[in-house]
């Protein structure tokens, strides 16, 4: 019997590594196909300036600084080729996959989580915003961490330090946080 449930457990964690497998690999075909476009060749121009120059820049702009300062150090670690300032989204997009499968595990059951890594994993929108040079993908993972510490405190009263960050991190990426944090206050 022990070892039907230990089998099973190791099931169930090769099925999520399968999946963030597969969602990386979604995620990484034709990264760099595309031209950058307009909006992703704004971030790009902006994150090329100096960091108080990319905060100026933000401060005037309805765009949240936060993904501006990820890619602001990433262009100088990986470059400004297409695939090298969309790769932070696909990282972003990734770990958004593996946070699903922790959130719908913790509300529903492993199999719910496992389920929701799925869908989120091959979604079209999903993919589209994880191969983006923007800050949507970012904003998803805050989202869902965010949504998790909430949802922890709530039941175990225990994280409240880490909702918080998350929730100023998220504030700080998109404007439609303030519907995210109006839901689960709801």
């Amino acid at each position: 019997m022990i070892c039907l449930i230990a089998m099973k457990k190791k099931i169930k964690i090769s099925l999520i590594w399968i999946i963030l497998i597969i969602a990386t690999l979604l995620r990484l075909i034709n990264l760099g196909a595309e031209s950058i476009w307009i909006d992703e060749a704004t971030s790009l121009y902006h994150a090329q300036e100096s960091f108080m120059g990319n905060i100026k820049w933000v401060a005037s702009d309805t765009n949240l600084p936060l993904y501006n300062i990820f890619l602001w150090q990433w262009i100088r670690l990986f470059g400004i080729s297409e695939i090298a300032i969309r790769s932070l989204s696909v990282i972003f997009g990734i770990m958004s996959v593996f946070m699903i499968y922790l959130l719908g595990k913790r509300l529903f059951s492993k199999k719910i989580g496992i389920l929701s890594a799925i869908f989120l994993s091959i979604s079209s929108a999903h993919l589209y915003y994880s191969q983006e040079a923007r800050s949507y993908s970012l904003f998803i993972f805050l989202s869902l961490l965010s949504t998790y510490f909430f949802y922890n405190y709530l039941t175990e009263k225990k994280g409240r330090l880490f909702y918080v960050i998350t929730t100023i991190l998220m504030i700080y990426t998109h404007i439609f946080s303030v519907f995210v944090i109006l839901i689960q206050n709801l």
